[in-house]
Formats: structure tokens, sequence, C-alpha cells
């Protein structure tokens, strides 16, 4: 796993004051498009799940996290607000933030 990847999962357990459960690290290609991330094609790498650079953290409140995280890392990373989870990346190059 991304080092990087370790420290966002670890600001997240700071901010949550304990552990998170991490419900998705790093993904195969078949198992990848079993869930639905996004396949690589042509430019596009895909899921970072694929790269050992992203995690889906369940955590208390999905939008405070998400919020949080979108104001620390403006312009940084990739992160995606879920019902019950948060995604997190250490993608290089322009932030990414979504919905899902």
């Amino acid at each position: 796993m991304d080092m990087e990847l370790l420290t966002l999962c670890e600001v997240v357990r700071h901010l949550e004051g304990g552990p998170v459960t991490v419900t998705s690290g790093h993904r195969c290609r078949t198992h990848n498009k079993r869930v639905g991330g996004a396949q690589p094609m042509g430019d596009n790498p895909g899921s970072q799940h694929l790269y050992g650079r992203a995690a889906d953290l369940i955590v208390s409140s999905p939008p405070e996290v998400y919020a949080y995280l979108c104001r620390r890392f403006p312009d940084r990373y990739g992160f995606g607000l879920y019902d019950r989870w948060v995604h997190v990346d250490s993608r290089s190059g322009p932030a990414a933030r979504w919905e899902g």
C-alpha cells in the first residue's frame, strides 16, 4: 500500500478519535470490475484501488469527514462521499471530488 494513503487513513482515524473500518483497499482488476470500480482506458488509469492508493472507510459521519478532508487538502488527493463511507486516495495530479 502507498504510504501517503496510510497517512490519509491516519488523518481520518485521528478525526474519528479511534479505529475506522476499511471496507475496500487494494483490488485486482477482476474484483474492481465486479464492484463497479473505474476501469483503465486510454490515458485514464482507472480506479486508484488498482494501484494500492485508495481505501473506502466506514466513519461515523461521512459528510463531516468528507467536508473536513476537502477543506484540509483542497488541491490534492481524491475524496468520495457515499452514504455509509468515504473514499480516500493518494492520487498524484489534479484533485478529484465526487458524491456517489
